[in-house]
């Protein structure tokens, strides 16, 4: 099936998949050729493309997943293949977070919080990416 990742600057990918892993907004949906037509919200997390001699990872945070039985439109607010992500960047987002939780100012929750769940989902992409070689 045909699977075109966008962003809203760019093409980041066209390709032939046999399957499709990517974070609906309430948990990991997989598309196979054939899935039902549908539209979807995208989470934040890891986005899993399989072909016969490849695979390949983006993480991707927010954005709308367009589906028929024959492609997959994938368009994400913030999409970053695999192999761009900044590790030692993600951690330090994880780490600084941290801190403002534990601080005594006046903090929003939820919003580190979020900022917790985007850099944990690109170190696990970067992670699914390095597990490849």
């Amino acid at each position: 099936m045909l699977v075109e990742i966008l962003r809203p600057d760019q093409q980041v990918l066209m390709t032939e998949v046999d399957s499709c892993s990517l974070p609906g907004d309430e948990g990991y949906l997989t598309i196979l050729p054939g899935h039902t037509k549908m539209v979807s919200r995208l989470g934040v997390g890891v986005i899993q493309l399989k072909g016969e001699k490849e695979e390949q990872f983006f993480f991707v945070s927010g954005g709308y997943v367009e589906v028929d039985q024959k492609s997959v439109v994938i368009l994400g607010d913030v999409i970053e293949n695999s192999h761009d992500i900044d590790e030692e960047r993600a951690r330090r987002s994880i780490q600084k977070a941290e801190h403002q939780l534990r601080g005594s100012e006046t903090v929003d929750v939820e919003r580190v919080n979020k900022a917790i769940a985007r850099a944990e989902a690109r170190l696990e992409c970067r992670r699914l990416y390095s597990s490849l070689s």
